[in-house]
């Protein structure tokens, strides 16, 4: 009898003491509650190790009905070989959607039948298979991963199947290919962290089973990964389950591939694309941070205040200053374990898009010459604890964010403790992070414009700018 409707979705994104135990296959530590409300909200929070390396982090929460179950795996687009660009990707659903022992059809009406829904998120750095589920449906979808992700049969036909939809994919995807071309600025073409993380036409097309197989064999080890599980269920017996299924993952050494620093670039660069859709837009962006720097949380406020707290944030105010009509905004500072980047996205109306080139680089240059008000920092910080509250409020965004303190190995109080860090900030600290983070001498520019108008001349404000047209962004 069916429990729910299948849903079935494709997402594109701790040092501690061990104490062993005699009688089990795992080490673990326990992170107790403080007595603060916040760990009553994130629940009992356990942390475990196979003795295969596998990490298992478990919030119980009794208030949730379901389970969220997250398997990370530390290799994502950075790991792809040079010239084999999105063997991550295609490996990733290969495993689900071109197995020999589940057939895709099969797969997806187990999860029908289990009332699942599942979804893959592919990044730069990870790969996690995230499911929702019953408690009760735990075993047989552990049973169902451990065939399809630890010891994986493929069948080579519908791994072309999936190759071909990827490079369908790719031919559709618009919005990606500008972000794609800003990272490749950003990073450089040939850096790990530059590369399109679904791959490129021609690295795609040469991809075949068999890469898809070495990458697993070499990328995908238990100790290099991490189960995260959150709901409804006792850790006693849910690792009783999780060593029956998983202990079994051999281990391997991993052969680690250094990611290389990344200069920054000392120019600027606008590309102006002739677009003949309505409107325009511009996406504008810069090298940025890497996520253990110390001013991480005067960074995400900084975020917020640039363009995350609506009416108030710098650009919407710069804009309406300038009178250029707003459609959307988006400005992110997205980290990675060496480095980041910082990315402003604006789609406009009645209007080119270089006037708002130049309102974004006007609104850049006064955060970093001039303070910042006790107004728009409380905003900022009421913002972010906003969002903080609705991470605690969800399993599935519990489960992202302990899978995000896996990966960079943050503090085990790091959830807990973001109201208390948040509260520290002052204006001081977020104007001195505006002056080290925020670029207007060294960044890139996507400019789509129906009319492609701008001149040469029209830059000539901006500094040395060099400019390349193109008809798209093919």
């Amino acid at each position: 009898m069916k429990k729910g409707a299948r849903t079935c979705v494709l997402f594109i994104g701790l040092a501690m003491a061990l104490v062993w135990s005699p009688r089990s296959l795992f080490a673990e530590t326990s992170i107790p509650a403080d007595g603060k409300s916040n760990a009553t909200a994130l629940g009992k929070l356990r942390k475990f190790e196979l003795l295969n390396g596998l990490r298992i982090v478990i919030a119980e929460r009794t208030q949730s009905s379901g389970l969220t179950c997250s398997l990370l795996v530390k290799a994502g687009s950075a790991s792809d070989p040079a010239g084999k660009e999105g063997l991550s990707y295609l490996t990733a659903r290969s495993l689900i959607y071109a197995s020999q022992k589940k057939p895709a059809q099969r797969w997806k009406d187990e999860l029908e039948d289990l009332g699942a829904q599942f979804a893959i998120h592919s990044d730069r750095e990870s790969t996690v298979f995230s499911a929702e589920l019953h408690p009760e449906d735990f075993r047989d979808y552990l049973e169902t991963l451990r065939q399809m992700i630890v010891r994986p049969l493929l069948n080579p036909s519908e791994v072309e199947r999936l190759k071909s939809e990827i490079l369908q994919e790719l031919e559709k995807s618009e919005p990606e290919r500008g972000r794609n071309l800003l990272r490749s600025w950003v990073f450089g073409a040939h850096h790990p962290y530059g590369a399109p993380f679904r791959g490129r036409s021609d690295t795609v097309s040469g991809l075949n089973m068999m890469d898809v197989l070495d990458f697993h064999q070499t990328q995908y080890l238990p100790n290099d990964s991490a189960l995260i599980v959150v709901g409804s269920m006792e850790s006693a017996a849910l690792m009783d389950t999780v060593r029956e299924k998983l202990g079994g993952w051999i281990k391997e050494k991993k052969t680690e591939g250094l990611i290389p620093d990344v200069r920054n670039r000392e120019r600027l660069e606008v590309r102006v694309i002739e677009d003949q859709s309505p409107g325009a837009s511009v996406l504008f962006g810069h090298l940025g941070p890497a996520r253990l720097v110390p001013d991480y949380y005067p960074i995400r406020i900084l975020n917020l205040i640039v363009g995350g707290i609506g009416e108030h944030s710098r650009l919407v105010q710069t804009f309406r200053a300038r009178g250029i009509p707003l459609r959307t905004l988006e400005s992110h500072f997205r980290f990675l374990r060496t480095a980041g980047e910082f990315e402003i996205r604006v789609e406009l109306s009645r209007t080119s898009a270089l006037p708002a080139l130049k309102a974004i680089l006007a609104s850049l240059g006064e955060l970093k010459d001039g303070p910042v008000s006790e107004s728009e920092l409380e905003e900022a910080k009421a913002k972010l604890l906003e969002w903080h509250e609705g991470i605690l409020s969800s399993d599935v965004r519990v489960a992202e964010q302990l899978a995000q303190m896996e990966l960079y190995q943050l503090a085990s109080d790091f959830l807990l403790d973001l109201p208390r860090r948040v509260s520290q900030v002052t204006a001081e600290r977020v104007a001195e992070a505006a002056k080290s983070y925020l670029n207007t001498s060294s960044w890139f520019a996507i400019l789509t414009d129906a009319d492609g108008t701008p001149v040469e001349s029209e830059f000539s404000q901006l500094g040395s700018v060099h400019i390349v047209r193109q008809r798209s962004l093919e």
